[in-house]
């Protein structure tokens, strides 16, 4: 091969690195989610393969705690909470490899959780994940609509609230 010809074949081949397009890393994550409500109510999917700052889809995904429950080992993983916790949404992450179901209950006494049943299989840690109100706020902005708490579980913690203020008096 003469230097013009090695000289032209560099050429090609860096305008095809500058020309074609990266793909996404199936390595960072979720690139999309599906997300169904109890009772098989409308089903929300949306997806993003690059990380913008305040993407309501990278707000929920790390509010959910998707990231921490499949792929770290010893994270934030806990036993079930006690009480009712309520009809779960149901959350389906596409991987790029696989799906991850991730089940949110956001009337969880306490406080909303969510859960990852493990999959060793595929690599995934799952468990318990204590969500903070962040969860809630990234629902609404991607429009999803968060099942009411049920009236008993109301009344219930209206009750234990008003017992707990009468033994603290006694």
């Amino acid at each position: 091969m003469d230097m013009r010809s090695c000289r032209s074949a560099w050429l090609w081949l860096a305008l095809v690195i500058v020309l074609v397009p990266a793909t996404p890393s199936l390595a960072k994550g979720p690139g999309s989610a599906t997300i169904t409500g109890p009772g098989g109510t409308a089903t929300v999917t949306f997806g993003v393969y690059r990380y913008v700052d305040e993407d309501p889809f990278w707000d929920f995904r790390d509010e959910s705690g998707v990231i921490a429950l499949a792929f770290v080992d010893g994270g934030p993983s806990a036993p079930r909470p006690a009480g009712d916790l309520g009809e779960p949404l149901t959350v389906t992450w596409d991987m790029g490899y696989s799906d991850i179901v991730q089940f949110l209950y956001m009337n969880a006494e306490g406080g909303p959780v969510t859960h990852i049943e493990p999959d060793p299989a595929n690599g995934v840690s799952g468990g318990w994940y204590k969500a903070g109100p962040g969860l809630r706020t990234a629902l609404e902005e991607l429009g999803v609509e968060i099942p009411a708490p049920d009236p008993g579980t109301i009344i219930k913690g209206l009750l234990i609230a008003l017992t707990a203020g009468m033994v603290w008096k006694i």
